[in-house]
């Protein structure tokens, strides 16, 4: 849940960002500085290939390193930690605007959400947040019992990585 609000306070950043570009003034928010160096831009190498008769261009096909998911193309690292460096930068001239905005996104949610519970196979099943937990903690129990039993736990999951998302 963190890991969500924290790119939600992002998003809010970014969009108020190029709110604050534009010609009319707003009273209502502080204006946010743009970074007097420029962002980083991609070079533009355009790259063709032919799938099904039609021929296609990527002008940044030279992004996709060929090695991936392990990344080693020097060109490439470069370029993502310019991009990086320069968010960066960026976010640390905001650092209070971004904690304040997170703490009042944080204060709005509901620690103990839960879903709606499903019927199927004969079971009851369900997903909640346990306080101060980041993840889901997934429980059933059969129809005629009142016993609920954890089938997965994404805290448990998530200990030891940075992030953790689970898919279907």
């Amino acid at each position: 849940m963190k890991v969500f609000l924290k790119l939600s306070v992002g998003i809010v950043i970014l969009s108020l960002l190029s709110a604050c570009s534009s010609t009319k003034k707003s009273e209502s928010f502080p204006r946010l500085s743009q970074l007097d160096v420029a962002a980083p831009k991609a070079q533009v190498k355009p790259h063709q290939a032919q799938y099904h008769g039609l021929t296609l261009t990527d002008n940044y096909h030279w992004l996709r390193d060929q090695d991936y998911p392990e990344v080693n193309d020097k060109p490439v690292l470069d370029y993502l930690n310019a991009e990086n460096d320069y968010y960066g930068k960026f976010v640390a001239q905001h650092k209070p605007l971004i904690e304040t905005l997170f703490e009042e996104f944080k204060g709005r949610v509901d620690e103990t959400d839960t879903s709606v519970p499903w019927q199927k196979n004969g079971y009851e099943y369900r997903w909640y947040f346990q306080p101060g937990k980041e993840y889901r903690t997934w429980v059933r129990r059969k129809l005629d019992s009142d016993v609920e039993e954890v089938f997965l736990d994404e805290n448990q999951l998530a200990q030891g990585h940075e992030y953790f998302s689970l898919g279907d």
